[in-house]
């Protein structure tokens, strides 16, 4: 197989150090020189790869939910069989042990972007809105399958929980981010879990 060309893996290192520090430091937090001088890649190149500063958050959305699926999806395709519950317990916690290795200082890239350049940057929130869309329907789906099961709830739509489920996850991640750790996340998540099932379960 071909190495990658140095400017393709450039390219590649700027966005996955800079999806690392808008994590954490979010847009206005993040200069682009503080991404370049960790890369080593001279200044004169990131023009070469990104017209502006919000087409490179715009690309990072991008890299981030290629990255996000490509996991996601393994480990759905390998877990279809387990009880619906179980596999979205899984997700979560695999993501909460994730946060814990960067101590609890990068969490969500689509939360952290939404709550800050969603509104005033129409590329942004295009590929934002398309990594929710992506996300909400892989969970519908497996809400729907527990549904089908007998063991969620069919009083409320498979779409309209997911979006609750994805919803008590983002807003699990702002209080992490507050008290740096993950205990209340994982109350949150019981609780949530509780409401999905059915009550003939």
């Amino acid at each position: 197989m071909a190495r990658p060309r140095r400017s393709e893996h450039s390219r590649q290192q700027l966005l996955e150090l800079g999806g690392a520090m808008l994590s954490e430091k979010g847009y206005n937090g993040t200069g682009i020189k503080e991404i370049l001088d960790a890369a080593n890649v001279p200044k004169g190149s990131f023009y070469n790869f990104f017209s502006s500063k919000e087409d490179f958050a715009a690309e990072i959305i991008a890299n981030y939910g290629t990255d996000l699926f490509a996991k996601m999806d393994a480990f759905l395709a390998s877990s279809e069989n387990y009880p619906a519950a179980e596999v979205l317990k899984t997700l979560q916690i695999a993501a909460l042990k994730v946060i814990e290795s960067k101590e609890y200082r990068q969490t969500c890239l689509i939360g952290s972007m939404a709550s800050e350049i969603a509104a005033s940057s129409d590329q942004c929130r295009q590929q934002l809105d398309n990594l929710y869309e992506r996300w909400v329907a892989r969970l519908e789906k497996v809400i729907g399958r527990g549904q089908q099961q007998g063991d969620f709830r069919q009083d409320i739509e498979a779409r309209v929980l997911a979006e609750l489920f994805w919803n008590q996850w983002q807003g699990s991640l702002v209080r992490i981010k507050v008290e740096m750790n993950s205990d209340g996340s994982l109350q949150t998540l019981d609780a949530m879990l509780q409401l999905l099932y059915s009550s003939e379960r």
